[in-house]
């Protein structure tokens, strides 16, 4: 039998492994030798152990002649022979160091690009369902609790009737909006798998109905980080790790206008290559490494002030007030609640076609250059349109179609 417990690679006198459950481990030389913590990477179980290296002894038994007979029996296993054998796997393994990539919950992409879905308990590589503890490359996904999961995909009805009630329910300054909300919700659902996430904000007056879109958003996103209430450091440590969306109702309606200024700098290295890289220091003096990945979706009555670098990662929707007499909150409600029924459904769409989704981007992406757009708008646009071109139809976009 294969030892339970993966050995992933050692440094600076630290040992580090998947435990039995797919949990990332790290024990000191001196832990190894202590019952307890070696026991413990076996889930308690030490019948493994036991069989790889026994601690036997004498037992004496008398048979039916009344002849005594002495056997070896395996009472437990040896502490000290466990802890080489675990140490000589690690060293075997190579160094542990950031090239090994621990992924939390989450899309991530794999070494060609193609979204893997880690939902905790589970990992959805292609269209199979892999236990934690999974490695490809230098990427493993470790053990988590069980996190919302794609369903089988829905059909290109369903995303059409979404948008077209986007499209009905919500008064959008600027005509053709609800594509591009359509679009924010689609790449939202692809995580860290493509390398530039638009990231969007609704903005309007009072009673515009911003923060009821962004609810039928976040109904849509099976799993996903949503607060109306936010610092950059809660999110950087309540996302550390994991590359889902991020949306943040209110997220400059406060004074203190720094605070929603430095969420526009956490969108800058969260929206583009591996995300947010950084640490933090610990008040046990220990420095911690933080990693935030994945799209940003805001809602707020007045954006913050904007530098050049925000304008080129954010498309701001503007929204304007209902039409005097109309009233839309129950509509509203019932959408939400339908978002949620079909967004695990919706979630598996996109998902099943990534394929289109590429092939569509690299079309739209030039159209929108030959329409005179920048590098960094032709990036930014593209990845919203070829979303939104994913979810509502069935085939790749044609360089006839792109330019319309």
């Amino acid at each position: 039998r294969e030892c339970p417990v993966t050995t992933i690679g050692r440094l600076d006198g630290a040992f580090y492994f998947l435990d039995c459950a797919g949990q990332l481990r790290v024990l000191k030389a001196s832990q190894m030798t202590r019952r307890a913590d070696l026991v413990g990477l076996f889930g308690g179980q030490i019948a493994w152990l036991k069989e790889k290296f026994p601690k036997t002894t004498k037992q004496k038994d008398k048979g039916p002649d009344g002849e005594e007979t002495t056997r070896d029996i395996v009472v437990d296993f040896k502490i000290n022979h466990a802890a080489e054998f675990l140490q000589r796997e690690c060293f075997r393994s190579g160094l542990y160091g950031d090239h090994i990539q621990i992924r939390r919950p989450g899309v991530w992409p794999d070494p060609k690009g193609m979204p893997i879905v880690h939902c905790g308990d589970r990992v959805l590589v292609g269209a199979k369902l892999e236990r934690p503890g999974t490695r490809i490359g230098n990427q493993i996904w470790a053990a988590a609790p069980a996190e919302p999961r794609p369903d089988q995909p829905c059909g290109a009805a369903e995303a059409k009737a979404l948008q077209q009630n986007i499209r009905d329910l919500w008064n959008f300054r600027v005509g053709g909006s609800d594509v591009i909300v359509m679009g924010m919700l689609a790449c939202a659902y692809y995580g860290a798998a493509i390398p530039w996430r638009p990231a969007g904000f609704l903005t309007g007056g009072a009673g515009c109905g911003k923060s009821s879109l962004l609810e039928v958003l976040k109904s849509a996103i099976p799993l996903k980080f949503a607060t109306n209430d936010a610092s950059k450091a809660g999110i950087e440590q309540t996302v550390d790790g994991r590359a889902i969306p991020m949306l943040v109702d209110e997220a400059s309606d406060r004074v203190d206008q720094r605070s929603a200024r430095a969420l526009l700098d956490l969108v800058l290295s969260a929206t583009g290559g591996e995300g947010t890289k950084g640490a933090r220091g610990g008040s046990d003096g220990i420095a911690r490494k933080i990693s935030v990945a994945g799209s940003i979706i805001m809602a707020s009555i007045r954006p913050p002030d904007m530098e050049a670098q925000h304008l080129g990662r954010f498309t701001i929707v503007e929204m304007t007030a209902a039409h005097k007499g109309a009233d839309h909150t129950a509509e509203h409600r019932e959408l939400s609640a339908w978002a949620k029924d079909i967004g695990p459904a919706m979630w598996g769409r996109a998902l099943a076609g990534w394929e289109r989704y590429r092939e569509s981007r690299v079309l739209l992406r030039a159209a929108i250059g030959k329409a005179g757009c920048q590098p960094r708008e032709m990036d930014h646009m593209g990845s919203l349109l070829a979303g939104w071109w994913t979810l509502v139809h069935d085939h790749v976009s044609t360089e006839t179609e792109a330019p319309e």
